[in-house]
């Protein structure tokens, strides 16, 4: 259809009315599953019909330019963060409750990157969401989105009992070291090791005395520069995110802890 343009005025000439026939045809080229769920909710509550959206409109010139920018739109597209996911997601059981692990874990809480998986040198928070989530389902072993009443306050617990237990945590607790700091000189700043410490935790939990046993983590050196870290979860001063490397992570620190059982590789 034809499509016109008019200025509001000669010092706003990039703001003004579109006019086009009432005939055009207007195709969706991205939102499609958006704009058949605006006609849904439109459906069930009339009133939603007088909200209003801003939309991207662009002539269109030929197949071959309105093809490529179908494909433009799609190939680029930017997937959300997996802690976007978590924090959104109102459906996901597990996802509600990470949340609101992130709040109530006196170590988490405030401390905790709600949006983005990772974390910059100079940023105040010390986990990531989707860190906090990876490493409670390896305390949990879930399998599913489903989590008991009972795995809840399992998760809430050992968390709190773990973050007494290690003193450069207990520092940032008492705001003696910042984050940044720790991320700095510790792996325990790192979200391979807080699975790794979620893989200890459910071996751990299996036994009556795991909180007697979890003081042991009390005089680990968890220090970059400790060589038990060196080809686990570091190599040649990087930290490295690799299943092996973590589970090798996880028996050092059981090992440490005087635990025989170990996470199988």
């Amino acid at each position: 259809g034809k499509i016109t343009f008019k200025p509001a005025s000669e010092k706003l000439k990039n703001v003004g009315t579109i006019t086009m026939s009432s005939n055009s045809t207007i195709q969706i080229n991205d939102g499609q599953h958006r704009a058949h769920a605006i006609k849904q909710a439109i459906a069930d509550n009339t009133e939603l019909g007088r909200d209003e959206i801003s939309v991207v409109l662009f002539e269109d010139l030929n197949l071959k330019k309105s093809q490529q920018m179908f494909a433009d739109l799609n190939k680029h597209a930017v997937k959300p963060t997996k802690s976007l996911g978590l924090l959104y997601d109102h459906r996901d059981a597990f996802g509600r409750f990470i949340v609101t692990l992130a709040n109530d874990v006196d170590m988490f809480c405030g401390r905790t990157e709600m949006e983005k998986t990772n974390i910059s040198n100079r940023s105040k928070k010390f986990f990531t969401l989707n860190g906090i989530a990876d490493a409670t389902k390896h305390l949990l072993k879930l399998k599913t989105k489903s989590i008991s009443s009972e795995k809840q306050k399992l998760a809430v617990e050992y968390w709190n009992v773990l973050s007494q237990n290690i003193p450069q945590w207990n520092l940032l607790l008492q705001k003696k070291i910042t984050a940044g700091e720790l991320r700095q000189d510790y792996v325990h700043a790192h979200t391979n090791i807080l699975n790794a410490l979620g893989m200890v935790g459910y071996i751990l939990t299996q036994r009556n005395d795991w909180k007697k046993k979890v003081r042991g983590l009390q005089k680990i050196d968890w220090a970059k520069s400790n060589p038990a870290w060196q080809d686990k979860v570091m190599m040649d001063g990087k930290m490295l995110k690799n299943r092996l490397g973590i589970k090798r992570a996880a028996n050092e620190i059981l090992k440490e802890l005087g635990i025989s059982k170990m996470v199988e590789s």
